[in-house]
């Protein structure tokens, strides 16, 4: 995983740490285990939508706070082209629901 997932994790970390809880408390919130917790943190694997999904709801945060972090370092990558190729730009309020 690249710098952006280190940056997911880290947002998971603080966000954890904010409500004081263990990686084994977040694991068990999410239903997920504990080891997956710690490989998102360090960055070391990309968690699925509904993985991130659980992990915001079991925090108490909105997905987009977990990717706040990605969309301020997504900005400060605009001007290289190499960026532009691994990373395109993050475009939540852009969404549209698919067709049945």
């Amino acid at each position: 995983m690249g710098q952006l997932g280190v940056y997911f994790g880290q947002q998971v970390r603080a966000a954890r740490l904010e409500r004081n809880w263990s990686q084994a408390q977040l694991a068990e919130a999410a239903g997920t285990s504990e080891e997956w917790v710690r490989r998102i943190e360090r960055g070391a694997k990309s968690p699925s939508f509904d993985t991130v999904e659980a992990i915001s709801t079991a925090l108490g945060v909105t997905v987009s706070h977990l990717f706040a972090a990605m969309v301020e370092i997504r900005r400060g990558l605009k001007g290289s082209s190499a960026s532009r190729a691994r990373c395109p730009p993050p475009t939540l309020s852009g969404w549209k629901t698919p067709p049945d």
